[in-house]
């Protein structure tokens, strides 16, 4: 099951969601959404250590290029 924590819109279209998915395996997910909704995918990893919250603070930025940005954790890192 999907555990959100935060969700916000903002006037220029961007949205900003994040949140947590429990595994099959018992292990916890986290991932964060910025940009727009209905923009391009685009998967965005983070480095070593790091995690989710490893993003440009500005969510307007990936919502102008038409991009929804996709942040997910590694597992044993994030």
């Amino acid at each position: 099951p999907s555990m959100p924590v935060a969700f916000w819109n903002d006037p220029t279209g961007a949205v900003y969601r994040e949140g947590r998915v429990l595994l099959p395996d018992g292990r916890i997910l986290g991932w964060l959404e910025e940009g727009l909704a209905e923009g391009r995918p685009v998967l965005a990893f983070h480095g070593l250590p790091g995690s989710r919250e490893q993003r440009h603070p500005d969510a307007s930025l990936a919502a102008a290029a038409g991009a929804r940005v996709l942040h997910l954790e590694r597992p044993g890192f994030g």
